[in-house]
């Protein structure tokens, strides 16, 4: 998170800047892929809630950065589609009930460690 407030910090320092200076925004480079490909079909796989272990404590919706869990009557559920697969709601879940069971994902999160 602190990378992200960095990043967006320099941003907005260097549009204020262009803005001061002539204001056209269109000079901003931000860095990342460009030209930007499409986007490729995402994975419809989310951390899942192991429910006999989950204290219904709601921490994983309070970290999750985007509206994708909600509490059911049993449960914290993930919306596949929302998921933006951060693993927010694994590592702060206070019981350890949030899980990711998807190998090639879990694969993946070996090798970025």
């Amino acid at each position: 998170m602190k990378k992200a407030f960095i990043f967006g910090h320099s941003i907005e320092k260097k549009a204020d800047r262009i803005i001061a200076d002539n204001g056209n925004l269109e000079e901003i480079n931000v860095p990342g892929h460009y030209p930007y490909k499409e986007a490729s079909v995402r994975r419809q796989t989310s951390p899942l809630t192991e429910e006999v272990v989950c204290l219904g404590c709601e921490t994983c919706i309070k970290v999750y950065p985007v509206e994708a869990l909600h509490k059911s009557v049993d449960t914290i559920e993930t919306d596949k589609r929302k998921s933006t697969m951060c693993c927010a709601c694994v590592k702060y879940c206070p019981a350890n009930a949030r899980e990711v069971k998807d190998n090639e994902v879990l694969s993946f999160a070996k090798k970025t460690k």
